[in-house]
């Protein structure tokens, strides 16, 4: 019963190990008792003419003998189906790895397919297709025609699901729904220092928020770690660069500036932010069905929108608390220094902001009572302090020196909170908010406190391998 609830995915060697020698046991057993079954048939026979035929001790014995033999059959064949019920009920995909491997709970599924599948970002049938394409390619040629007629379609199923998934400016669903997950690229950290793994790792996740072939626009992503652990990756509005109003209509997603993004800006908690309540409807669903366990340690990396959102829902009692444990979170791009004070004393937190983010500067402007970035300002001062300088060493036979005030900062808000400003580059597409200056930040960045933030997620586990599915977060009100 121990191994019935574990994931193929989870615990591997030790799962397919088990698996294998149940299976092993349940072949042998059976090899033996076919070869063994004529034997102890002519044995009954022999042993049962006996009886008939002889009398007194000769036919008590014979009667004992097949007794012995008959109870000897019995416990071979009830053996013989243990081992099978074992090996299959191991082989069965509980809630959790079903989920994994977009697959029915109970099914009995084949080890090496379902690991193929989870380390190709596949379905667990997409992965039969793999494999029944493979042998059929092992085959002698020429093919049947009905052999080249399996190739073909199989070929052309592959090849789809090798396609990116965006369909020209459409990049969404509305009839998927959040219990139905999308699988995408698995997430592998190469070994090294604690410090570099988990630098990768957000580093990885606001890669995927930026690639709307992993995260489609009425998407969110979820790190299912081979530990158990989770990583929640949280995608911007999809609506910054081309702005409408009112929710898009194609997906109805709920990553929207006006309706959700502006109303969620002024508050630090879930009741004014939809994209953070549709995420805690998901979880209570995973939660309820068994995919995930109460009280798992989760780590929440956000950019933008997802920055505030992943900060709302650390700062929710029942979110983090009742349903996960959120160890970290991490916020790019966004004014989350606000939201610091509300996050929870065990949920450590690091915000990051480029003070050339203009999309970061128009937030906190709108805070009522917030003064915008100093380091701007210090740039502003720097700048013209430099021009006086040079004028006036023009008649000065010694210069006056130039100052350089620092325009990077790391400030600890709390035990538990840290905010981070740099100054990164300014695009005229990306005016300072693209996640490619908080990725450029990160790579560099070797501030003591950050690095131990980085190891912390190493440490807790969060850097171990990962199923990445993609969950559709599309208003159930909106479709269609």
């Amino acid at each position: 019963n121990n191994f019935r609830y574990m994931s193929i995915f989870f615990n591997m060697t030790r799962y397919r190990t088990l698996a294998d020698a149940y299976a092993t046991a349940a072949i042998t057993t059976a090899r033996a008792h076919g070869a063994l079954s004529p034997v102890i048939v002519e044995a009954h026979e022999l042993l049962t003419a006996r009886g008939t035929t002889s009398s007194g001790s000769d036919a008590t014995n014979a009667i004992g003998a097949l007794e012995q033999l008959d109870a000897l059959v019995h416990e071979f064949t009830a053996e013989r189906s243990d081992l099978t019920e074992r090996a299959n009920l191991i082989q069965s995909a509980d809630a959790r790895t079903a989920y994994l491997l977009s697959t029915a709970a109970g099914r009995i599924i084949d080890i090496t397919v379902a690991t193929m599948a989870l380390e190709s970002g596949w379905t667990y049938d997409e992965a039969l297709f793999a494999q029944e394409l493979e042998e059929l390619l092992a085959l002698q040629r020429p093919f049947t025609a009905a052999q080249s007629e399996r190739v073909a379609l199989l070929m052309n199923e592959l090849a789809v699901l090798d396609a990116p998934f965006t369909v020209g400016a459409i990049s969404g669903d509305l009839d998927s729904n959040f219990t139905e997950p999308r699988v995408g690229i698995p997430l592998h950290i190469d070994p090294g220092p604690a410090v570099e793994r988990g630098r990768d790792l957000i580093i990885r996740a606001l890669r995927d928020t930026a690639d709307p072939d992993q995260i489609l626009r009425d998407e969110f992503e979820v790190f299912f770690h081979d530990n158990g652990n989770l990583t929640l990756v949280l995608p911007g509005v999809i609506d910054l660069s081309s702005p409408r109003f009112g929710r898009d209509p194609e997906t109805q997603s709920l990553r929207d500036l006006d309706q959700q993004a502006i109303n969620s800006a002024f508050s630090t908690g879930v009741e004014d932010n939809g994209y953070a309540q549709r995420i805690v409807e998901w979880t209570e669903e995973m939660v309820s069905t068994g995919v995930i366990a109460p009280g798992t340690q989760t780590t929440i990396i956000g950019h933008s929108f997802g920055g505030d959102t992943a900060f709302d829902l650390a700062s929710d009692e029942h979110f983090n608390g009742e349903l996960l444990d959120v160890t970290h979170t991490f916020s790019a791009g966004y004014f989350s220094f606000p939201q610091l004070e509300h996050i929870p004393a065990r949920t450590s937190a690091l915000t990051t902001a480029n003070i050339y983010d203009l999309v970061l500067l128009a937030e906190q402007l709108s805070h009522v009572g917030v003064r915008p970035t100093d380091r701007i300002a210090y740039a502003a001062i720097e700048h013209g302090t430099n021009r006086t300088t040079r004028l006036l060493n023009r008649f000065r036979t010694i210069p006056l020196p130039r100052i350089d005030i620092s325009k990077e900062r790391v400030r600890s808000t709390a035990p538990n909170g840290l905010h981070a400003e740099f100054e990164g580059g300014f695009t005229a597409t990306g005016v300072g908010h693209h996640q490619d200056e908080y990725i450029d930040y990160l790579e560099r960045v070797d501030d003591v406190k950050i690095e131990q933030f980085l190891s912390e997620l190493d440490d807790e586990g969060f850097t171990s391998n990962a199923v990445a599915l993609s969950i559709d977060i599309s208003d159930p009100a909106g479709r269609r």
